[in-house]
């Protein structure tokens, strides 16, 4: 690395919070400088776009940026099947090792996404501006209620990580605990109220289990923000956590392969776009910008990640962009993200509880992918569309989801062919389809 990474993401902070003010015309300039280099490297290291740039230059080798929209979008299934072509043979050194992340696999079968250390702290930066945005108590202790390793993170002290604050910063001493999701909601509120946590990281779901047993079983906390992940955060679920841990919500729009794309805005529930970053282009099926307001598909490429480079993907997620924002920065505004869901599921007595399954169900069912649906207050229906023949450990899978649910749940496999999709192209994994009379009757 030419820099050491804590002085790099510093520098890179700072940068950016000049750059939230840039008028347009610098933006747009900045990022075509950036965005050149990256397809220059792609073009000449990643197989995968050796030929894919060719109406984009013009003879003498100067990129024509009026034909931007003739560069062929990248679809996933291109990705999973071109894997290995996308790398890149020769990766700058300066941008440090890489790293291999997986997809969640709602969209089909996982995909493997690399990432350079350097990619990984332009994103550290720009989460440390949107935390500066919501002038997060860098001082206060985090928990991280994620990740399905069951030797990590198990109470009673979790898993201390690194302090999650700007390291340069000297009120940034609030530590980062980890306790994973094969904890009980109840252990892990009481864990919270005794180690008087300042913010909760989970997914919206989980988040919500938590404070609805926090309510059901009594046991007060109070929080600051709950800072979610992964999919977007509904109305009622912002109001259990108020109602419950008196904290607002923060969530980025963020996802494996585009990165953290958007922040969302102090002022509001809107979003505003890393440009720095990210390219991110919202198109009609035409492969149309869409204006303001219009809803259309999400194509992103981020700016920085030369070890895989991912140039005009579809996200699989389908957005609004909006106007300007009265904040004043200039960072170009997502107004609605149409993504993923996941549905709490409820017991007799009045348990929630947040389905967490994606390694076990991949690793132990063979699935190619996978929804998980409650149908009955007390029964619990698995579909999956396996990788071949051979039937995974069904079995397993049902000791592990009455482990985290409740121990008289039945539970019903379903081999399918496929899976109904949303709009998005994306799978509800876990989803709640109790009818509501007989949800009474239970109750």
């Amino acid at each position: 690395m030419a820099a050491d990474p804590a002085t790099f993401v510093r520098s890179y902070f700072e940068a950016l919070m000049e750059s939230q003010y840039w008028p347009a015309e610098r933006m747009l300039a900045e990022q075509r400088k950036y965005l050149g280099a990256l397809i220059r490297h792609a073009r000449d290291f990643a197989p995968f776009y050796a030929n894919r740039f060719d109406a984009l230059f013009r003879p003498g080798g100067e990129i024509d940026w009026d034909r931007w929209n003739d560069v062929p979008i990248v679809t996933r299934q291109e990705a999973l099947e071109h894997n290995d072509a996308l790398l890149s043979t020769n990766p700058p050194p300066n941008h440090g090792p890489t790293k291999a992340g997986y997809t969640s696999g709602s969209t089909g079968a996982p995909l493997r996404i690399m990432q350079s250390q350097r990619s990984n702290m332009v994103l550290t930066a720009s989460l440390y501006r949107s935390q500066y945005w919501h002038q997060l108590d860098w001082s206060r202790d985090m928990l991280v209620w994620f990740g399905e390793d069951p030797e990590k993170g198990r109470l009673p002290g979790g898993d201390i990580r690194p302090n999650w604050g700007p390291p340069w910063e000297p009120r940034a001493t609030g530590k980062r605990i980890s306790v994973n999701r094969y904890n009980q909601a109840e252990p892990v509120l009481h864990f919270m109220r005794d180690r008087d946590f300042g913010y909760l990281s989970a997914r919206p779901a989980a988040a919500d289990a938590l404070a609805l047993e926090s309510e059901r079983l009594g046991i007060k906390i109070d929080l600051d923000a709950i800072l979610t992940f992964s999919t977007g955060t509904r109305p009622d679920e912002r109001e259990d956590f108020r109602r419950a841990f008196g904290a607002r919500d923060i969530a980025p729009y963020s996802a494996r392969e585009g990165q953290f794309m958007a922040y969302q805005c102090p002022t509001g529930l809107h979003y505003h776009i890393n440009d720095e970053s990210v390219v991110v282009e919202i198109l009609d099926e035409a492969g149309r910008p869409c204006p303001p307001g219009v809803e259309g598909r999400v194509i992103v490429t981020p700016l920085y990640n030369y070890a895989q480079p991912l140039i005009r993907y579809e996200q699989g997620d389908l957005a609004v962009l909006g106007g300007p924002c009265a904040c004043g920065r200039t960072l170009r505004v997502i107004e609605r993200i149409v993504g993923r869901t996941a549905h709490l599921f409820r017991f007799p007595g009045g348990k929630t509880v947040s389905l967490s399954m994606a390694i076990d169900t991949q690793a132990l069912l063979g699935a190619r992918y996978w929804q998980i649906a409650q149908i009955a207050p007390l029964v619990i229906e698995v579909r999956y569309v396996p990788i071949d023949e051979r039937v995974g450990d069904e079995a397993a899978i049902a000791q592990i989801i009455r482990q985290k649910t409740v121990p008289e749940v039945e539970i019903k496999f379903s081999r399918r062919a496929d899976l109904n999709r949303t709009d998005g192209r994306k799978y509800i994994e876990y989803v709640y389809e109790v009818d509501e009379s007989a949800e009474r009757q239970s109750s």
